[in-house]
């Protein structure tokens, strides 16, 4: 599943950008940021703080404001990514002042 993640959001690099979004990569031991990155950091922290269920594989979306806003231990499709980004007030703002 974790591969088929990372396939699912490689390539959209221009949509991550656009919505300030910033890929981690969580073990219980350690994290990485992005695709290409391969030096991964020990640290336990984040894992810690984010696990939420008991599933292998969890996807979460954290909001600039640190809170959980999407989570789910399935694939989640580019689309309904950023459809859910797409209608917070923040970024419908953003949305609104390039028009």
């Amino acid at each position: 599943m974790y591969k088929n993640q990372v396939e699912a959001f490689r390539g959209e690099k221009e949509g991550f950008d656009e919505r300030k979004l910033v890929v981690y990569h969580v073990t219980p031991t350690k994290y990485k940021t992005g695709f290409r990155n391969q030096n991964w950091k020990n640290s336990t922290e984040l894992f810690n703080r984010f696990k939420k269920s008991e599933s292998d594989f969890e996807v979460l979306l954290i909001g600039l404001d640190g809170g959980v806003k999407l989570h789910q231990n399935n694939l989640l499709t580019v689309q309904k990514l950023y459809s859910t980004i797409d209608v917070m007030p923040m970024r419908r703002r953003e949305i609104e002042s390039k028009k």
